[in-house]
């Protein structure tokens, strides 16, 4: 008889998170849509859930990556994501349609 192997939650990469993880900061931002209008916040731990309520495009990254506006990784509306940000110490993000505002959530765990 084989062993139960659990099963962890994964980050936005595919990777295992292991161990129990408890929110520790919640922090929330606007997304606009319209040019040059991305907005970043500072993140305190290296593991974060973000969940937008329009779809978006996001970086994490130190300040000269999270400020290209109108760049980055898609992210559908209302889906949270997981994400090991390792050492980086921002999040950046803009509403991927032009004209739209929305708000992303973000929920730091450890």
């Amino acid at each position: 008889m084989s062993k139960i192997r659990p099963s962890f939650v994964a980050d936005g990469h595919g990777e295992a998170i292991q161990g129990v993880l408890k929110p520790t900061v919640a922090q929330k931002m606007t997304l606009s849509g319209l040019p040059n209008a991305r907005t970043s916040v500072d993140l305190t731990t290296m593991i974060v859930e973000v969940t937008p309520t329009v779809a978006c495009n996001f970086d994490i990254g130190d300040a000269s990556i999270v400020a290209k506006s109108g760049e980055g990784f898609y992210l559908a509306a209302n889906v949270p994501q997981l994400f090991n940000v390792g050492e980086h110490t921002r999040i950046g993000a803009q509403a991927s349609v032009s004209g739209e505002i929305g708000t992303l959530f973000i929920t730091e765990l450890s």
